[in-house]
């Protein structure tokens, strides 16, 4: 009666086996600390980008909210499915990082000119630039946002 006992054990010790390297492959952990400004670039509008990221990478993919200067996302999923998510949040990480920001203050008399009619020139402009089209961020001021790469070049301001 030993034997069927032993082959039974060996059974059970590479069922255990099978699974522990199951386990090491489908239940990785990753975090990444990012700067909290590309928070809401790597979320998207109404969680678009994250979910696709989450959905072409196979991850799951949790953001938490640090300090004021920082974020923690949370990757789990297969190495290779980490690996996926966690190139596809760096590259968001990179082109916020890329980007610099120019205020200017608009005085009150200019106002009109630059919002025109409905808001509708101040939109394009912004449309055009890439910056933020959040009518609370606009409030005041026109935000640009370009890449750092192209202020080598600047432009004169005309009057």
């Amino acid at each position: 009666m030993p034997l069927p006992s032993l082959a039974c054990d060996s059974l059970l010790i590479l069922s255990l086996l099978q699974l522990v390297d199951f386990e090491k492959e489908n239940n990785n952990n990753v975090n990444l600390t990012v700067p909290s400004r590309a928070v809401s670039r790597i979320l998207g509008q109404k969680g678009s980008k994250v979910n696709e990221i989450a959905a072409d990478s196979g991850a799951h993919v949790d953001v938490s909210k640090g300090d004021s200067d920082t974020a923690t996302i949370t990757l789990r999923g297969t190495k290779k499915a980490c690996a996926a998510a966690k190139a596809a949040i760096l590259a968001v990480v990179d082109s916020v990082e890329d980007e610099a920001v120019l205020t200017v203050k608009v005085e009150p008399k200019f106002h009109r000119t630059i919002i025109g009619g409905g808001g509708v020139g101040l939109k394009n402009l912004l449309a055009r630039v890439g910056g933020p089209t959040d009518p609370r961020e606009q409030a005041g001021l026109v935000r640009l946002y370009v890449r750092r790469s192209k202020l080598s070049h600047p432009r004169k301001a005309t009057n």
